[in-house]
């Protein structure tokens, strides 16, 4: 069951271009997995699209990224200074990704010699429920998301600058660094490198971006805040907290169906933050989620003919 948004996605950015207000295309399709990832291989359909902006989206993998403790009460190192080459990275101006975006998440960034990216938290839909997605999105070289329930958005991706032919390195990327992060020290083999993060976001450049990868944020005093690296990672703990439903909900749907799971979850989000303000966000993937449950009923009833239960 492939996502399909690089159409959508694709003209958005290219009507904002040309300063036309856009308009919402047809999605293809929708799915549920822990992680949302693409293949960028020539030749081949991506497994999985989500919110893709280019024909050959991004490879995503879910990280282990590990929070220290608090640490306020050790003895702090009296100066510190990161290793390596400094590879700096600065906000630029956003162009909106044409999807329901968290309030105040939306930030885009942009290392030198490589596309700018997007960062924000957005809705979808995740095996039966409404959730919140951590968005990493390159504007010309596709992008991944990944679901999460409680309050650190985080994952780490990967670009395919280098598989799209726009230029010789691919961008990693550490999306939700702790706040009181001065520095990110990133490390590739023998490549040394480090960063100021901004909005949240470390982003370096890698050829490959897919082996012997490891990122650290230290604070100012050189105090570890946390640690991302591609070992692969259990998901969101509180995702296994949501109720299950029956799959046949949604595996049962046509597909012309499916192709409007996301448009009911985009009218419930969008309608409820016009109604309730958007600092109702959390209410209203509530609110967008008992949509949706309900739509999912009644589509199988109309199939079964068996009125939903009361």
């Amino acid at each position: 069951m492939p996502i399909d948004l690089e159409e959508r996605l694709r003209g958005a950015f290219e009507r904002e271009a040309g300063q036309v207000r856009p308009t919402r295309p047809e999605w293809d399709s929708m799915h549920a997995v822990p992680l949302l990832t693409t293949k960028p291989m020539a030749g081949r359909a991506p497994l999985i699209r989500w919110f893709v902006a280019a024909a050959v989206a991004v490879a995503a993998i879910a990280a282990w990224i590990v929070v220290r403790p608090d640490l306020s009460g050790r003895e702090e190192a009296a100066t510190f200074a990161p290793t390596g080459v400094e590879v700096p990275v600065r906000v630029v101006a956003s162009i909106y990704p044409g999807v329901v975006v968290k309030p105040g998440s939306l930030a885009t960034i942009r290392v030198d010699g490589h596309p700018a990216t997007q960062v924000f938290v957005g809705a979808d839909y995740w095996q039966g429920h409404v959730v919140q997605m951590s968005c990493v999105i390159s504007v010309q070289d596709g992008g991944s998301c990944a679901p999460f329930v409680g309050d650190r958005p985080q994952h780490v991706s990967r670009t395919s600058t280098v598989d799209n032919r726009r230029g010789s390195a691919n961008l990693w990327l550490w999306s939700g660094v702790p706040e009181g992060a001065a520095y990110v020290e990133y490390r590739e083999g023998d490549v040394v490198h480090w960063q100021r993060p901004v909005a949240g976001v470390a982003a370096f450049p890698t050829v490959d971006g897919l082996g012997n990868v490891a990122a650290v944020a230290y604070t100012d005093d050189g105090v570890e805040l946390a640690t991302a690296s591609w070992a692969t990672a259990p998901r969101d703990p509180e995702l296994d907290e949501l109720a299950p439903i029956d799959p046949a909900l949604y595996d049962e749907l046509t597909q012309e169906q499916k192709n409007t799971v996301w448009a009911v979850i985009d009218l419930a989000m969008r309608s409820c933050l016009e109604s309730l303000g958007p600092e109702s966000w959390d209410r209203c993937l509530d609110v967008a989620d008992t949509t949706l449950k309900n739509w999912l009923t009644e589509r199988a009833a109309e199939r079964t003919g068996v009125a939903p239960a009361d």
